[in-house]
């Protein structure tokens, strides 16, 4: 019985070993947990804080990008500033050069019409009017006819003379000319089309005179003149077509109207006729000049072509 006793003890304090045992797992376990909890509070609280930093960089970072937004809209509205007042300065500038501009084109229309009418025309009239005494009589002016037998001649050569001296003066050619030599690269040169226009339009004031002279019909000069230039227009290059036939332009001119003008009037009026068609023929021929003059610029790059050629077989 006293055995029985001790291992019912025994029993007893196993029982509470084990109770015990439990105990300590279970506080054990706890203590782990615990301690998981707190590394969990503790990584909460880092990434608490490094979100709190984030976010205050973050912060900085749109406040020094706000700074800088608002720096550069100040920049941009010191430049919008700045430009608005160069545009303001340029604009008046600009109204004054246009005054200036203006003013300085009616001064200089008042002395043209001035020099016009005194000294063109003026010059062109009694051109005209005495001319003629180189080969006929006149009661105005004594000793006439002055040069009986070659007077005609030289009324001849002076109507192209004032044709080819009144061409050179136009300042719209020489612009045509520059023009012409940039568009054809160069092979069409300005002298070129300056010396073949003021050709043209010599040979037709000249001709003008003669059929005044003669007093015959303007369509036997006109027809076949215009003839010719379709003729030759059919053997030219398209550019040199288009600037031969806009070169007749260059009649119209300032210079060249009055002066053409008013010595076949005058001229057609001391021989009793009219001096109608003086200024048609001096149109039609430079168009015939310059086509001629393209043509035989060709035929020169031909020759020279075909010499070469020769010269290397």
């Amino acid at each position: 019985s006293k055995f029985i006793i001790d291992s019912d003890k025994l029993n007893i304090n196993n029982i509470k070993l084990n109770n015990n045992i439990n105990n300590v797992n279970n506080t054990s376990n706890n203590d782990s947990n615990d301690k998981t909890i707190n590394d969990n509070i503790n990584n909460l609280t880092e990434i608490s804080l490094d979100d709190n930093e984030t976010t205050i960089t973050n912060t900085s970072i749109s406040t020094s990008s706000s700074s800088s937004n608002s720096s550069n809209s100040i920049t941009k509205n010191e430049n919008k500033n700045s430009i608005n007042n160069l545009n303001d300065n340029n604009r008046n500038g600009s109204i004054w050069v246009l005054f200036i501009g203006l003013l300085a084109a009616i001064i200089g229309l008042v002395c043209f019409n001035i020099g016009l009418t005194y000294g063109i025309f003026a010059l062109g009239s009694q051109a005209g009017e005495l001319v003629p005494a180189a080969f006929q009589k006149m009661d105005n002016v004594e000793n006439s006819p002055i040069y009986p037998n070659f007077g005609f001649e030289i009324a001849l050569g002076f109507a192209f003379c004032v044709g080819l001296l009144a061409t050179f003066a136009e300042p719209a050619l020489f612009v045509l000319g520059t023009k012409v030599q940039l568009l054809t690269h160069g092979q069409f040169k300005k002298s070129y089309l300056v010396v073949s226009v003021a050709f043209g339009v010599a040979t037709g004031t000249a001709l003008g005179i003669l059929r005044i002279y003669l007093q015959w019909s303007l369509m036997y000069f006109v027809m076949p003149l215009y003839v010719i230039a379709v003729v030759l227009t059919l053997f030219s290059e398209d550019v040199i077509v288009s600037i031969a036939w806009d070169s007749a332009g260059v009649t119209t001119g300032p210079v060249t109207v009055p002066l053409v003008l008013a010595m076949g009037l005058s001229f057609g009026k001391a021989l009793g006729t009219d001096g109608f068609g003086i200024l048609t023929l001096a149109s039609v021929c430079p168009i015939i000049s310059v086509l001629i003059t393209s043509l035989v610029i060709k035929l020169i790059k031909y020759l020279k072509y075909l010499k070469r050629k020769r010269e290397s077989n």
